[in-house]
């Protein structure tokens, strides 16, 4: 949906990792959103090498090939950084939330880089997906499935977008204080609550 808003039909190449069931899923559910959301998917590939060179030497042949590709998604922030370096080393321009022009390269997981690479403009955004809200959110699961000998209700932890309007607010995690009775999640049906 974001790729869509900056860049409407945008072209878009796609780099996974499909050697683990979890990062082929991430690029699978791109793939059917972005299909859904009027992106035009240009090439799919691997990163094989699962690292920003391995992305890089991935992605050098393909601007080449492909030199309209106006969004890159990655399913993680090393590979966003390999496709980064490779279009700067172009002359390209990477796109922003306040220079929208160039091209989107999008990143997962919040890496310390990747922040780094967003305030600087070399990385459009990074989707953090909250790993420590997703530890408490299981703790507390188990814990209401051992004193309640019944199925806890399904808690869902929101991924933080971190792109140039959001990252001066941004929090790594080991700043973030939660706790088992108050940990952000969105609830089964949508609704955005802390879990009590």
């Amino acid at each position: 949906e974001k790729i869509a808003e900056m860049k409407p039909h945008a072209k878009t190449i796609v780099i996974g990792l499909e050697v683990a069931e979890s990062t082929k899923e991430i690029s699978d559910c791109f793939i059917q959103e972005a299909k859904e959301n009027g992106l035009e998917i240009i090439n799919e590939t691997n990163n094989e090498a699962d690292n920003a060179s391995g992305s890089q030497k991935v992605f050098e042949p393909l601007l080449t090939k492909y030199p309209e590709v106006e969004a890159v998604f990655n399913y993680n922030d090393e590979s966003a950084m390999g496709v980064s370096a490779a279009l700067l080393a172009a002359g390209k321009t990477i796109a922003t939330a306040e220079n929208p022009e160039g091209v989107i390269v999008t990143g997962s997981n919040g890496d310390k880089d990747a922040i780094e690479a967003v305030e600087e403009g070399r990385l459009s955004w990074t989707w953090d997906p909250d790993n420590l809200a997703s530890g408490f959110a299981a703790v507390k699961a188990a814990n209401e499935a051992v004193e309640g000998g019944k199925k806890p209700a399904d808690l869902i932890v929101e991924s933080i977008l971190v792109d140039g309007e959001t990252v001066s607010e941004y929090t790594p995690a080991e700043d973030r204080e939660y706790t088992l009775e108050d940990i952000p999640v969105k609830a089964a049906k949508g609704e955005v609550k802390l879990a009590k």
